[in-house]
């Protein structure tokens, strides 16, 4: 989502695993680009499954005092594997969806980031402008499980075959 809808207006402003499956690339890479360029702005977007790979990175934060800003995208699943199975075995998910989540808020307390959670599409504009701040923080946003992130090339398929687009010959 964030490479297809951030409004990107500098060269290599986006650092991504490209989607080689490295759940957990997110908080260690966002750090790293903070640390190599400290006079640049840095906002992590990860899932709530990719967050809780490496969280306890979040300890870093205040230790070298490196201020990130950390937009987790809730929606309560590894949500690309629960699109997998949704997609692909006739809806039938295993181990991709959690009734129950530690609280992230409290999380973040523990390690002295300050926290913000966010759950209404309407004021969600206006609720992200506290990424201003110049401190670490933690922004919960909560989405919807069924949210599908296309477009997908599904497994043994070419680019021409992916899911979400239509291509015109």
């Amino acid at each position: 989502w964030t490479a297809q809808y951030y409004p990107y207006q500098n060269e290599r402003q986006l650092v991504t695993s490209g989607g080689l499956g490295t759940m957990g690339f997110g908080i260690p890479a966002a750090i790293g680009a903070k640390i190599a360029n400290p006079d640049k702005e840095v906002v992590l977007f990860v899932g709530d499954g990719g967050f809780q790979m490496t969280n306890q990175e979040l300890a870093i934060l205040n230790i070298y005092k490196v201020p990130i800003k950390v937009v987790m995208l809730n929606n309560h699943s590894l949500g690309m594997v629960r699109q997998w199975q949704e997609s692909f075995y006739e809806g039938r998910t295993s181990e991709s969806v959690f009734d129950t989540l530690p609280d992230f808020q409290l999380m973040a307390q523990a390690y002295g980031i300050k926290s913000y959670k966010f759950d209404n599409p309407e004021t969600l504009a206006q609720d992200l402008e506290v990424i201003t701040e110049d401190v670490s923080m933690l922004i919960e946003v909560d989405i919807s499980r069924k949210e599908q992130v296309l477009p997908m090339v599904p497994a043994g398929k070419s680019n021409h075959e992916m899911l979400g687009v239509k291509f015109h010959a």
